[in-house]
């Protein structure tokens, strides 16, 4: 949740407070306890609660399920192919921060975005900001406050609260489900040692038992 290395000036903050988890080879550029330490966190009352993800990449979708405004960083010149966002992220976005706007072509940048999204424009917002400078900071703030009046007054916010909630019970049945797997074939190289297990047939027995259990 956010890298303090990069913070400083908002870590000796007394009403912020910033963590750093590792994904311990999470795919989806989250860690499996993200939705946990939110809720810990909103508990505690902080609010916004902002998660930071460790990429943009098509497959680092994880954060969908997980927030309830999804924003997009991108910046201007570092060769980014937008169509191929296009497929991934740049559709799953509510706003589509372009940092480094005073670099050149930084305008440029903006409007290749407003053709590939072109209708998606209506509910979409790109915000033009420098974080050297502070410009744009205002109304991406106004943006995210806008964004939150928006799903709660169109009901939207349950079914991201739905959304964020199927997410946790997915990810938690996941540990459970491979914890037992692993514990098995621990049991099996135990009882009948490494060179007469079969890793594959152990793990197939296994999956096989759980379909039954859940009747699937």
């Amino acid at each position: 949740l956010g890298d303090r290395i990069r913070m400083q000036r908002h870590a000796t903050d007394e009403g912020v407070f910033i963590r750093s988890i590792a994904t311990r080879g999470s795919i989806g550029a989250l860690s499996r306890s993200t939705i946990q330490v939110a809720k810990v966190l909103d508990a505690a009352g902080y609010d916004p609660i902002i998660i930071e993800t460790v990429g943009a990449g098509q497959s680092d979708l994880d954060v969908i399920g997980s927030a309830h405004t999804i924003i997009l960083v991108l910046m201007p010149n570092l060769g980014d192919d937008i169509q191929a966002l296009k497929a991934g992220i740049l559709e799953a976005a509510d706003i589509i921060v372009v940092n480094k706007s005073d670099l050149p072509h930084a305008d440029t940048y903006k409007r290749i975005l407003e053709s590939v999204l072109e209708e998606d424009l209506d509910h979409k917002k790109i915000v033009m900001v420098s974080a050297l400078s502070g410009k744009g900071i205002d109304e991406l703030i106004e943006q995210i406050e806008s964004h939150k009046r928006k799903l709660i007054d169109t009901g939207m916010i349950k079914e991201k609260q739905k959304d964020i909630l199927l997410r946790e019970i997915v990810g938690v049945t996941e540990v459970l489900i491979i914890r037992g797997l692993i514990k098995k074939i621990e049991e099996e190289l135990e009882r009948k040692g490494h060179e007469r297990t079969n890793i594959y047939e152990t793990l197939k027995e296994e999956i096989k038992r759980l379909k039954e259990v859940l009747n699937v």
